[in-house]
């Protein structure tokens, strides 16, 4: 079982490759998932040492378009940073 999850890692950090930086690199934290005693809406919330970095639409059509719209915010983040 170990070897599919390994090829599934590498897969997602060939289409998510600031995600995976994010995580793997930069110590941070993201929470996926709504929660109803949570005030916030959001699927997704990006923290850094700083705190809240971005919170999510609290919608979207497909998985595939919140990481596409979590990655893009991540370029940004390191752009802004380089």
């Amino acid at each position: 079982m170990a070897a599919s999850l390994e090829g599934l890692t590498e897969s997602l950090e060939a289409l998510y490759p600031h995600l995976a930086r994010w995580i793997l690199e930069q110590e941070g934290t993201i929470e996926l998932g709504c929660d109803e005693d949570n005030p916030s809406d959001s699927m997704v919330r990006v923290f850094d040492n700083s705190g809240l970095l971005w919170e999510s639409q609290d919608a979207y059509e497909s998985l595939d378009d919140l990481f596409d719209d979590l990655e893009s915010v991540l370029e940004d983040e390191f752009e802004d940073v380089e």
